[in-house]
């Protein structure tokens, strides 16, 4: 970089952006680009996920934000900061809806736990994970209740409750999470629950 791309302050370098120099975002990237990557790095969750392509997704974003959301005010590390941080919630907060573990839905579902448990042991099951799901907090267990029981979506659950939706869906890992661990104290095998 040369020294008088140093001497442009980042707020300059914003205003020269938005008038069309896209030399000046190359600038600012190049000078945040590290921090981005520690963030990104901090987040990732597997190594399957392409730290280049999340990176990529987030300059596109930042590039979008940055057109016409950012206000020049002298803060520009600690709002690409904010803005890099949520964009990656975002990203595996959708990621987690998607992958959250519903295996304990197969008690309630007769065709999918005939192959794997005798009615007898089905029916022990059932009335060990009521007694589990009895024993988790009562706001806990009125959700799990609504999502086992009543096969209601993470919305119907937020709508009757008044709790935001994607609150709704960490409670519910955290207490599908809590019921596992009851369940394989209980002596279940893991695949089952």
């Amino acid at each position: 970089m040369e020294d008088n791309e140093k001497a442009f302050p980042d707020d300059e370098l914003v205003t020269m952006f938005r008038g069309g120099d896209n030399h000046a975002f190359e600038i600012l990237l190049a000078r945040y680009t590290g921090d981005i990557m520690k963030s990104i790095r901090r987040s990732t969750v597997s190594c399957s996920e392409s730290t280049d392509d999340l990176y990529q997704e987030v300059v596109v974003h930042v590039c979008e934000k940055l057109k016409n959301v950012y206000q020049t005010d002298g803060r520009f590390g600690a709002w690409l900061n904010c803005v890099v941080g949520n964009f990656l919630c975002s990203v595996y907060r959708k990621k987690s809806h998607e992958c959250l573990p519903l295996k304990l839905d197969m008690l309630k579902d007769e065709c999918t736990a005939d192959n794997l448990l005798t009615a007898e042991n089905k029916e022990q099951k059932f009335i060990d994970l009521k007694c589990a799901v009895g024993e988790l907090p009562e706001n806990l267990s009125e959700l799990v209740r609504m999502k086992i029981w009543y096969g209601m979506t993470y919305q119907e659950i937020s709508d009757r409750t008044g709790i935001n939706r994607s609150t709704v869906a960490k409670r519910l890992k955290s207490a599908y999470q809590e019921l596992e661990k009851k369940m394989l104290a209980m002596g279940y095998d893991d695949a089952l629950i």
